[in-house]
């Protein structure tokens, strides 16, 4: 089975993820399991109006958010799961088609770009990089779309991101997993602009649209809020 996998952790990004799936279900029904440490009773109404969703609950705190992206493959209930963002929406039909794209002992990514090795490298990525012993040139991709299967190698991917990202002083994912597809030399089957398939930019002629601005947030009628990175301010 195929499914698409969220993280929503605390009251805002609950909240923020409610109203985007809301709005994705419009153009899919695939099976949806949002990870949260948010019981029943202290989630968002707008989630009474999301059809074919799955929630796990884990009783861990926000800090943790990103320790548990970095180990979702052990988390996730399907053989073929995407993991997105929870600001993310799904709008336009044809997100299953993205499941052919997942291979056995592949992981699907979005290209960011590549550096070479006269790129400086300052602050998280300079020390990510420096404390995992991983120099450039490397490719870096986003970290807002993972889509994987599940194998061994997979397996040695994620824990190798997740000991990355700890190296890295626990912040963003991105540097880590840079780091971690160049140190297990896995497979990367890489997904870019002329797929059509995932955005950052406003384009809405692509399937996966990304937060951008307060535009995602005021199409789907959520309030703005404040973005949980503590680890910003070190």
């Amino acid at each position: 089975m195929n499914g698409l996998i969220f993280i929503a952790f605390g009251p805002e990004y609950d909240k923020m993820a409610a109203h985007c799936l809301a709005y994705s279900r419009n153009y899919t029904n695939i099976p949806i399991t949002v990870i949260t440490n948010l019981t029943e009773n202290q989630r968002h109404e707008k989630w009474n109006s999301v059809k074919n969703i799955e929630f796990k609950y884990i009783d861990k705190s926000q800090d943790s958010n990103r320790k548990i992206k970095t180990s979702i493959n052990v988390i996730s209930p399907y053989d073929k799961t995407l993991y997105l963002d929870c600001d993310i929406i799904i709008q336009k039909e044809g997100i299953e088609q993205v499941f052919d794209l997942i291979e056995d002992d592949s992981i699907l990514l979005n290209l960011y770009g590549r550096w070479d090795a006269n790129k400086k490298l300052a602050g998280v990525y300079r020390r990510t990089f420096v404390n995992n012993f991983v120099s450039l040139p490397a490719n870096i991709y986003y970290g807002a779309l993972v889509g994987f299967s599940k194998s061994n190698s997979i397996n040695t991917f994620f824990e190798t991101w997740h000991k990355c990202w700890v190296e890295g002083g626990s912040g963003r994912d991105m540097p880590a997993l840079a780091c971690a597809v160049k140190k297990t030399k896995i497979k990367v089957n890489e997904i870019s602009n002329k797929d059509k398939i995932f955005s950052w930019l406003i384009r809405k002629d692509f399937i996966i649209q990304h937060e951008y601005g307060t535009y995602l947030r005021k199409l789907v009628g959520c309030a703005d809020f404040k973005q949980y990175k503590p680890f910003d301010k070190k």
